[in-house]
């Protein structure tokens, strides 16, 4: 084996130990990242030192290296930052006003019998930004058989304007839609607001926006919150396909108990059963609101698991817990 004992080993003062952000911003540049935010955000005064691109690379870099705010661009990262020639590093203040610029204050909405205003922020510059974003940098993600989920989480925080939420914590309840990993819609809502709340008007703003985007949903998932009169019709009509997990009722309970054949499901010994059957759901809302002739049987697919216990369900007359 020969071993080569003439290596040198050179100091630089121009080490960076975040040199691995230039890979990622030639690879955002090739792709042509900063020109398209430069393109959809508000124009810029041309004396201004910064572009769009110089703040949302900056602040992007942030999250890249590890840090977990703006004030980290101006102590901890900024002189490595300043040796990426990609872009120019503003100051954390100049970040986040432009930030603020581009925020549009919330919207108040009243349902019909409501008892106050619900507070939503809608950002559909921000979304259409977000999915061009997403179909500049993966399009083939976009092109196959799509499946969107939609959930609201509760974002807890001690912000000035957050609201109790029904867990009597302080914070926001944003609904989000998914398609796979990939977060294509984002709308905020205070805290006081629910999931099923208004839900219909969110989801429709959302598939609306897709489809501008040339961007068709054949199958959407949801949980119980979507299990609602008006917010079916609105998934139904940009849909092929959809799977909502229905609210346990009366109605839903004595349909259940006239299922006959059940299926084996998950491990032997689990005692895990699946049955299934055609029920039309909502029809005390249809005809409430005098829309009856639209009513649709769907499928109502039913897991049961014997119970522990042996406690009977009033409504099946069996030890099983319903799923």
């Amino acid at each position: 084996m020969l071993i080569n004992t003439n290596m040198k080993v050179q100091k630089s003062s121009n080490l960076n130990p975040f040199g691995g952000l230039n890979f990622v911003m030639e690879e955002l540049d090739r792709q042509k990242i900063g020109a398209l935010l430069n393109q959809e955000l508000p124009a810029i005064g041309k004396q201004s030192q910064y572009s769009w691109r110089d703040l949302f690379y900056s602040y992007w870099s942030v999250f890249y290296c590890g840090g977990d705010c703006a004030e980290d661009l101006s102590d901890n990262f900024k002189s490595s930052l300043s040796l990426v020639p990609y872009f120019s590093v503003p100051s954390p203040d100049r970040v986040l006003n432009r930030m603020k610029q581009i925020a549009n204050p919330s919207v108040k909405f009243k349902p019909n019998r409501a008892k106050f205003n619900h507070e939503f922020a809608l950002e559909p510059k921000l979304n259409n930004l977000n999915l061009k974003l997403l179909k500049r940098l993966f399009p083939k993600d976009f092109e196959r058989e799509l499946t969107l989920d939609y959930d609201n989480t509760i974002c807890y925080t001690g912000k000035e304007d957050a609201l109790r939420t029904y867990k009597h914590e302080t914070g926001y309840q944003p609904g989000v839609g998914f398609i796979g990993s990939k977060v294509v819609y984002v709308e905020n809502r205070n805290g006081n607001s629910p999931a099923h709340v208004l839900q219909e008007d969110t989801l429709k703003r959302m598939f609306e926006l897709l489809l501008e985007n040339n961007i068709s949903i054949s199958k959407f998932r949801g949980d119980s919150a979507s299990y609602n009169w008006r917010t079916i019709q609105t998934i139904d009509k940009y849909t092929s396909t959809f799977y909502v997990r229905a609210r346990m009722s009366h109605t839903v309970e004595s349909t259940i108990s006239k299922i006959k054949k059940w299926e084996s499901v998950g491990d032997p010994g689990q005692n895990i059963y699946r049955g299934e059957t055609i029920f039309t759901p909502f029809s005390r809302a249809a005809r409430d609101s005098n829309e009856s002739a639209d009513l649709k049987p769907y499928r109502l697919i039913v897991t049961k698991e014997k119970r522990k216990d042996g406690q009977l369900n009033l409504f099946t007359s069996e030890a099983f817990c319903i799923h």
